[in-house]
């Protein structure tokens, strides 16, 4: 089973950065129906069953498996998790350091460092800007300075955000369907419903005119040479349909003849190169490209750059090829029909996802399947992919004599 949670780290109180990730911690260490702080784990444990959870910038998802004639057990326990848990002060302290573990263990990870100056150069009036998974300083030292209590507003945001209204449970049993509503109905009923329609996360933009166009320098942890664009953009919920991003990431990130990965490697200049698409709200997604170089393709970062550019001017000038969009729409439809069967627990957290996005008639289908072919936006989108309107990085350790800046949480020189 899964529950999505539609509240993420972007709903932090700038006073307490970290602290939607502290709240998924905490909700594991027991409730007032099972005061028994590893109750639900230890249950699951006994009965050849697992569970997790993580934390994004919207969501919070928890999700368990277990052997299956112990489902309804494991569900009464999760269940709790939303109506009453005891957030026990005598957890608080090993739980923070929990966090604050998995934080130093993403230290020397380059894909979190850059993640967090991307942050760092955002608009700082946005909780994008923020830093979202907590450590003790800003979980503990922070809070104490400012007289806060930890656990008194851990209560507080339990009880704003953790609604009945923006949790999406995906449950899988052997039990007839009826069975399953009927115990999904007894067991989460009591979820209360708080008085709020949606998170408003306010007027200003994760990225203004005044946050682009620029070129980071960045010194990684492992050794290698990369340039990566990033094109922030405003999107709508409905694109999901369409697909129109995904459109324009197949053919940046495409390998064949005419593409510029065949174009790199034929000069000696690139080792590999991703295109793909981060989401981390709803109407906010960032395009990227991703090229790793080689030692030649470094010295000629600035050329490799170029054709990225003259490639999406190319683009411009043929317009979308409705051909291209009907080849992903077939090979979508076919993904799917012929969509290998995974497991259970990676199935429901996505399932429980998805319902966050979706209309309930695609939340099964609608990673796969292409509706209209979204000629204007595609054109639109292509249009705005200008330098001005990029972010570059520019990754490797050359750069370590020259960066003279320090990312705060992971000392990231840059």
């Amino acid at each position: 089973a899964s529950m999505d949670v539609g509240v993420g780290n972007l709903s932090d109180p700038s006073e307490i950065l970290g602290l939607a990730h502290f709240c998924e911690h905490m909700l594991f260490m027991g409730s007032e129906k099972f005061p028994e702080e590893n109750a639900y784990e230890k249950y699951l444990s006994e009965h050849g069953g697992r569970c997790n959870a993580y934390t994004s910038n919207t969501n919070t998802n928890y999700f368990f498996d277990v052997t299956k004639d112990h489902l309804k057990g494991a569900l009464d326990i999760f269940a709790q998790f939303f109506i009453c848990p005891l957030f026990n002060s005598g957890s608080t302290d090993r739980e923070m350091k929990a966090v604050d573990s998995e934080h130093a263990k993403n230290l020397q990870s380059d894909a979190w460092r850059q993640l967090q100056i991307l942050k760092t150069i955002s608009n700082p009036k946005h909780p994008y800007h923020r830093f979202p998974n907590g450590n003790l300083q800003t979980l503990s030292v922070n809070p104490k300075q400012k007289n806060l209590i930890i656990r008194d507003e851990l209560i507080d945001f339990h009880k704003r955000y953790y609604s009945s209204h923006i949790m999406k449970l995906v449950v899988v049993g052997k039990e007839p369907l009826d069975v399953l509503e009927d115990w999904c109905r007894e067991l989460f009923s009591d979820i209360p419903l708080k008085n709020f329609e949606t998170i408003d996360f306010g007027p200003d933009k994760p990225f203004e005119k005044e946050h682009l166009g620029r070129i980071l320098q960045i010194v990684p942890v492992k050794q290698h040479r990369k340039v990566k664009v990033i094109w922030p953009l405003e999107t709508k919920k409905e694109y999901y349909k369409s697909k129109p991003l995904r459109y324009l990431s197949h053919l940046l990130g495409h390998e064949s003849e005419g593409s510029i990965f065949a174009y790199l490697k034929k000069k000696g200049w690139a080792h590999s190169l991703v295109s793909g698409l981060s989401s981390p709200t709803v109407t906010f997604q960032l395009l990227y490209v991703d090229i790793t170089l080689t030692e030649e393709g470094f010295s000629n970062r600035n050329s490799v750059l170029s054709n990225v550019f003259q490639y999406i001017s190319m683009l411009n000038l043929k317009k979308p090829q409705s051909w291209i969009y009907n080849e992903l729409k077939t090979m979508g439809s076919l993904n799917f029909d012929y969509l290998a069967k995974s497991h259970p627990y990676d199935y429901c957290y996505s399932l429980a996802d998805n319902m966050q996005v979706y209309d309930p008639s695609d939340v099964i289908s609608g990673d796969y399947l292409f509706e209209e072919f979204p000629s204007e936006v595609i054109d639109q989108i292509c249009k705005s992919l200008a330098i001005e309107n990029s972010i570059i990085l520019e990754i490797a350790k050359e750069f370590s004599s020259s960066a003279n800046m320090k990312e705060p949480y992971y000392d990231t020189q840059y």
